[in-house]
């Protein structure tokens, strides 16, 4: 039995033809898988922390000993509804800064201080808070006004030194935090 040349009257065999073909497709196939896959991460990746999600890295000592200085915050951009106790992320355009503050007062509520200075919200004392100079009291807040503070009372700049914030200016709603030093 004669065996088969490679060589086809000077040529490649019809065979080995389609197989070199049928291999620089496959290559070319598997590269567009991964342009395709690359181009969904990245807009995956976009989606989720540019129009759901935000991070923000915690800067201070007024949350502690809920956050940490240097812990790393994941919060949801698309809420819209805050409540009491609510932990936002929001900036403050004066200080063109990023803050992380808890909410403990909501549209309607009326902030006030007793005759020793310490802080109520419809006529019930905060545990452990006193006013500071900034702002007068009573302070009924309006539509879309949130009245913040900061977790460590003593050592916060918050809704007492600068005034309620605005629901514009929140970026969002904490969701996830990731502590980056263990104490």
């Amino acid at each position: 039995m004669a065996m088969r040349s490679k060589v086809y009257n000077g040529a490649e065999l019809p065979e080995d033809v389609l197989k070199k073909r049928f291999h620089q497709l496959r290559r070319k196939k598997e590269w567009y898988r991964l342009i395709r896959s690359l181009v969904a991460t990245a807009l995956t990746v976009f989606f989720l922390f540019g129009v759901f999600c935000g991070v923000g890295i915690i800067r201070g000592q007024s949350m502690i000993p809920s956050f940490q200085d240097g812990d790393l915050v994941l919060f949801w951009r698309l809420s819209k509804d805050y409540a009491r106790n609510d932990v936002i992320f929001f900036e403050r355009e004066t200080w063109q800064c990023e803050l992380i503050k808890r909410i403990v007062a909501v549209p309607g509520d009326t902030v006030d201080a007793d005759s020793e200075g310490r802080l109520m919200v419809n006529a019930e004392v905060l545990k452990d808070t006193h006013t500071k100079p900034g702002i007068g009291y009573p302070l009924t807040l309006l539509e879309n006004e949130y009245f913040v503070l900061g977790d460590n009372r003593e050592a916060a700049m918050d809704s007492r030194n600068f005034g309620p914030v605005d629901k514009r200016d929140i970026d969002g709603k904490v969701i996830l935090v990731l502590r980056t030093q263990v104490n």
